[in-house]
């Protein structure tokens, strides 16, 4: 699987509703990322990715000790008013 499909250099909030999903016609879509993935999605390197977790700026859901990160949360945090950066 390639990761090319998660990278998206800034969203189209316009799209995003104001709870954050992102709707596809009328069915809300959400795929949980690895953090890789997620790192990807958010330009972003997974290193940065594990202190904004350890912050506490980016909540993931864990399976087992694996984080995950969902898509929908992500953009939201993508549209917020505060740019990511990889500090």
């Amino acid at each position: 699987m390639s990761l090319s499909k998660f990278h998206k250099p800034r969203p189209l909030c316009d799209d995003a509703m104001t709870d954050g999903s992102v709707q596809s016609g009328s069915l809300t879509i959400e795929r949980m990322l690895t953090s890789k993935e997620a790192a990807i999605y958010l330009g972003i390197s997974v290193g940065a990715l594990a202190m904004r977790v350890y912050r506490g700026e980016i909540k993931p859901r864990k399976l087992g000790r694996l984080n995950r990160f969902s898509n929908i949360e992500l953009e939201r945090l993508l549209c917020s008013p505060s740019e990511i950066s990889d500090n």
